[in-house]
């Protein structure tokens, strides 16, 4: 397999059909990834009360400045309690019940939107590729979703129950010699704690392993519930079988792709620094004459509070949309990647069959 040629044509196929470009911004918001980094910490002080200097005590100037702290902190109670109402324990309850409403509902909608947002990327590109005809955003839409994108959500919820079981046993293995501790012996307790120590690293170190070979097999087991309708089973069985008769070129483009992933924020650095730059000082820009203008009917803590809340939302907007424009094209460039290897890799399948063993793998 020429696995330059089909990064390259990754490449070409993600520098051109821009309708990919919606659908792997929508799996950078879905999925957790290191290309959003959201900063948060932007602090900053401002009022109308100079701070404590050198030429005058701290003392002084909280006693000067005391009943003003005083009635700013009765007012903002005041403003508290307008807002909870008469009954603040019932408020808050029914507070938090209406959040976490609200967390589930965007939950499942991300859900959806993830897995519908993967099978659109296998399926457009797999269509391109066959018929050379690029699909707009909308009947991606269409092809995402479908039973393959509800069977992919199946695939990595059974994978990850059973990962997860798996590992906790793992560790639960990697502590038992913590049990003899009660002999209340020194030596033994001490033998037995490094032996759950060394077990315990020997456990992770192998669950990153275990790890990557799975994610290697969902990546195919994915692409064969999109492209060939497969159950989740089979689709399972079918990237195990790519991975296990093709291992070579798969780790090769595993390597590949890893490659790509660690060297991505590098050459994304210098972007990301003057993003950060330009998000701060438009943030500032907006903050300050937000507080001018909020001083005009708020007290000096609901001024810096609408000023910091302001500031930090365009802050937060104009760092994250650039960088999740670029993490999309990078998710949608590896999708389109592991699609042409599965293409690849298939086609060479059906190369090594006799035309008989053709037509009966076609049947089934």
């Amino acid at each position: 397999m020429d696995h330059m040629k089909i990064l390259k044509r990754a490449w070409h196929i993600i520098t051109r059909y821009r309708a990919l470009w919606a659908f792997g911004i929508i799996l950078a918001l879905t999925t957790v990834s290191w290309g959003q980094s959201t900063l948060l910490n932007n602090s900053g002080s401002s009022g109308d009360q100079p701070p404590p200097s050198s030429f005058e005590p701290e003392e002084k100037w909280l006693e000067e400045n005391l009943p003003e702290l005083q009635s700013e902190v009765d007012a903002l109670e005041q403003s508290v309690q307008d807002i909870l109402g008469p009954d603040p324990l019932r408020t808050v309850i029914t507070m938090a019940v209406a959040a976490t409403c609200i967390v589930l509902v965007l939950i499942i909608l991300m859900t959806i939107a993830r897995y519908v947002s993967e099978t659109a990327l296998i399926k457009m590109v797999d269509q391109y590729e066959n018929t050379g005809e690029p699909s707009s955003v909308r009947q991606g839409f269409r092809m995402g979703w479908s039973r393959a994108a509800w069977r992919i959500f199946l695939i990595n919820l059974l994978v990850a129950v059973t990962a997860i079981s798996i590992f906790m046993l793992a560790l639960l293995l990697a502590a038992s010699p913590l049990l003899l501790l009660i002999t209340g012996n020194l030596a033994i307790s001490i033998i037995a704690g490094v032996a759950a120590a060394g077990l315990f690293f020997l456990v992770i170190f192998m669950a990153i392993i275990a790890g990557e070979a799975v994610r290697l097999i969902q990546y195919f087991a994915h692409r064969a519930c999109a492209l060939s309708e497969l159950g989740v089973i089979d689709a399972l069985h079918q990237g195990y079988n790519v991975v296990r008769q093709h291992l070579k070129d798969v780790v090769l483009m595993w390597l590949i792709v890893l490659g790509i992933r660690i060297g991505w924020p590098i050459v994304m650095m210098p972007i990301g620094v003057l993003v950060l730059v330009v998000a701060v000082i438009v943030g500032l820009i907006i903050a300050i004459p937000t507080a001018l203008i909020a001083g005009l009917f708020m007290s000096l803590v609901g001024q810096l509070l609408t000023a910091a809340f302001t500031g930090a939302i365009v802050f937060v907007l104009i760092l994250a949309i650039p960088l999740t424009f670029l993490d999309g094209l990078r998710i949608a460039f590896l999708s389109s990647t592991w699609t042409l290897t599965y293409r690849e890799l298939r086609s060479l399948d059906d190369l090594a069959l006799g035309p008989a063993e053709l037509e009966t793998a076609t049947a089934e």
